[in-house]
């Protein structure tokens, strides 16, 4: 038996995009949970391949298997609101510190005090990025 998820919005994860309407799978079960929490993919149906050979999914001309509620989804309209995890490289190469706090709350963190020195911003979202892959936020 095999659980499945099906992604609401784009998703990159891991060095993987999910695009609306893909299923998800491969990933750690913590991504999996911290994803469903955020509301980012939701569960599509438990299957054994028996259930899945009698016709359970439909599939739409690009060969994406869906359940039949989904069809009427407008990939268009959907919002590309799913935050991007940045390493310590990434994190470096922003420009200045407004951008690193900037960064920080398109992701969930606030509070952050722009008087702190960079590497101290820096450090302080790593951990933010850590927690939240950990404890699912």
């Amino acid at each position: 038996m095999s659980e499945l998820y099906i992604a609401k919005v784009r998703i990159r994860v891991s060095g993987e995009t999910f695009m609306p309407n893909e299923t998800v799978r491969g990933l750690p079960e913590t991504y999996i949970r911290f994803l469903l929490k955020k509301g980012f993919i939701k569960p599509a149906v438990t299957m054994n391949e028996s259930e899945a050979e009698e016709g359970l999914f439909e599939t739409k001309h690009d060969g994406i298997g869906i359940l039949q509620e989904d069809n009427e989804f407008d990939p268009d309209i959907a919002v590309d609101d799913v935050p991007e995890f940045y390493s310590e490289a990434q994190l470096g190469k922003l420009k200045s510190k407004s951008d690193i706090v900037n960064y920080a709350e398109s992701i969930g963190l606030s509070g952050l005090d722009v008087n702190l020195h960079r590497p101290e911003l820096i450090d302080k979202v790593l951990a933010y990025i850590e927690e939240a892959q950990q404890n699912e936020i």
